[in-house]
């Protein structure tokens, strides 16, 4: 958090994440809103061992602003491992319906999620800013 926090990316415009735990959202936040220039944006959660027995949360508090690259930069987004977390879906959400110059965003489900159909079906009617932007689905 204190990396994220204290030191500005000013020069970034590429950045895959790959979350080993839980709790990552707040340190995302913490490093869009100092990477002005961020054009391409993945989360690859693909990695993650998901475990039954796991019932931490992923906590998301909504940041009190929009970090810059959402609202003038970010141009394509990736979600590999999405899970259909209630607080995935937040993150989610609040991604598509900041970024402004979104041209691209591609949502892959974890292999293992029931009902892929259904939530495919409301992950496309999550509000997009964007008047051009594609959802793909993989």
């Amino acid at each position: 958090l204190v990396c994220c926090k204290a030191i500005n990316f000013s020069r970034l415009v590429k950045l895959a994440i790959h979350p080993e735990e839980l709790d990552w959202s707040e340190p995302l936040m913490l490093l869009l809103g100092n990477a002005p220039k961020l054009r391409d944006l993945m989360v690859d959660y693909d990695t993650y061992e998901y475990s039954e027995s796991e019932d931490a949360p992923l906590s998301w508090n909504q940041p009190s602003s929009v970090p810059k690259c959402l609202m003038s930069q970010l141009e394509i987004f990736e979600w590999r491992g999405y899970g259909d977390r209630v607080e995935e879906e937040k993150i989610l959400t609040y991604i598509l319906a900041n970024s402004k110059c979104l041209k691209s965003a591609t949502i892959s489900l974890r292999h293992d999620l029931e009902e892929q159909e259904l939530i495919i079906y409301e992950l496309r009617n999550i509000p997009r800013i964007s008047t051009v932007s594609q959802l793909l689905f993989n």
